[in-house]
């Protein structure tokens, strides 16, 4: 026998096993209260996930039903068998209003910091915003990494901004010490790989989301990733053009070199990248660092095409500085003159 149709109260012959949790899910506002009219359906019952009506109608985002199961008994603080909250899955699917609704029912509890976690990762920013003002905590990490390790690497520029603004004025309520030592630090913290969020921005190649930690003052411009290896750096070897120039922006050090004396200019060469070659150039990038091998950027070109374009660039660089400083003005008519001879100066 087919479903019962929408509206219609429970039938003795109704086969789903399960009506409460599919009219939930289904959205059929009008079938849930009138199978809790019945009081043959406990709004507490669980299916072979654990999962009761509630933890339905809050993964789908029906409001409506979520509010009618929690007016008529409905618990939000039971776990099913991936021990999700009602709120959890709310949160990682996006629905605003039944987050809502679900932490009023339950304000007393402490905001648990997995929904935060869910948001961040979906870039859900006002989910986001609304679970901090609620009390989760950036620095928690249920799964290794917190919620700004996995909206940095989303590429989630507005909840980046949000949780990054949420630290600062941590840190400005009598926290600084502790972010000073990288103690509870949401920005500070690695995850089971051992990068920071801002790692794992550069990693992933968002260059919008690096952006707004650099901006943030919050990290460092020589920060290192897991293997040592200076994130500039690590941005030119991976080709990101857009990173590096965010890089350049904020004033990192483009001669810097790493342990085997290497600089951003010999990795660009390596790379055969032109775009990048320009850019390092165009922020006065040196042709005259050796590596540890005593090899100029230029030596490492592989292409006499590529050696000649730094050369030539670095040329009309000197040029230009000279043009600046002077150097290269018209003589004067005392100027540039040769001096005659000494017999005709007699």
């Amino acid at each position: 026998m087919g479903n019962p149709a929408k509206g219609s109260p429970p039938s003795p012959d109704d086969e789903d096993d399960l009506p409460l949790h599919q009219a939930a899910t289904a959205g059929d506002l009008t079938r849930v209260n009138a199978l809790l009219d019945s009081n043959a359906h406990d709004p507490n019952t669980t299916d072979a996930t654990g999962s009761t009506p509630l933890h339905a109608a809050a993964k789908a985002g029906h409001w409506s039903i979520c509010r009618l199961l929690l007016e008529r008994g409905a618990l939000p603080t039971i776990q099913n068998g991936h021990d999700s909250l009602p709120l959890h899955l709310a949160a990682k699917h996006g629905h605003l209003e039944v987050v809502r609704l679900l932490l009023e029912c339950d304000a007393k509890s402490k905001v648990q910091n997995r929904p935060l976690y869910y948001a961040a990762e979906r870039g859900y920013t006002e989910i986001v915003r609304l679970l901090l003002e609620r009390g989760a905590s950036t620095s928690s990490a249920p799964f290794g990494e917190n919620a700004l390790h996995v909206a940095a690497r989303g590429g989630h520029v507005r909840v980046c901004e949000v949780l990054l603004d949420h630290e600062r004025k941590k840190t400005k309520t009598g926290m600084s010490l502790f972010r000073a030592l990288g103690i509870g630090s949401g920005v500070n913290a690695k995850n089971l790989g051992k990068h920071t969020p801002f790692a794992c921005a550069v990693l992933k190649g968002h260059a919008p989301v690096v952006q707004v930690f650099l901006r943030s003052g919050m990290v460092s411009i020589s920060a290192k990733d897991r293997d040592g290896v200076y994130l500039f750096h690590r941005a030119v070897k991976n080709d990101h053009l857009e990173i590096v120039k965010a890089f350049l922006e904020h004033g990192v050090k483009v001669d810097m070199t790493d342990n085997y004396k290497g600089t951003a200019l010999h990795f660009a060469a390596e790379r055969q990248n032109v775009d990048i070659i320009r850019l390092l150039l165009d922020y006065g990038a040196s042709l005259e660092k050796k590596d540890f091998l005593g090899l100029t950027p230029d030596r490492l070109a592989q292409s006499a095409e590529l050696t000649t374009l730094m050369r030539n660039h670095v040329k009309q660089r000197v040029e230009s500085q000279n043009k600046l400083a002077g150097k290269d003005k018209a003589p004067s008519s005392s100027e540039g003159v040769a001096e005659p001879p000494p017999e005709y100066t007699k």
